[in-house]
């Protein structure tokens, strides 16, 4: 198979299915943290079984829907 025909087939889509618009999450934040809330955070994932990615979400997420 040279690289012609690789070109002629139609590409497969790799990954998790694309979510709805509105639903995807597709902007990214980046902050740091000092010491001690690296720890709290990580307890708080490790509590909840989760990755410090979604413990750091669940706790964006419940303190803007509070505002609302």
């Amino acid at each position: 198979m040279d690289s012609s025909d690789k070109e002629a087939r139609s590409p497969r889509r790799r990954g998790r299915p694309p979510a709805p618009p509105g639903v995807s999450r597709n902007h990214r934040v980046v902050t740091f943290v000092n010491d001690a809330e690296f720890e709290r955070l990580h307890e708080l994932a490790r509590r909840d079984d989760e990755t410090l990615s979604m413990a750091a979400y669940r706790l964006l997420t419940k303190e803007l829907n509070a505002q609302q």
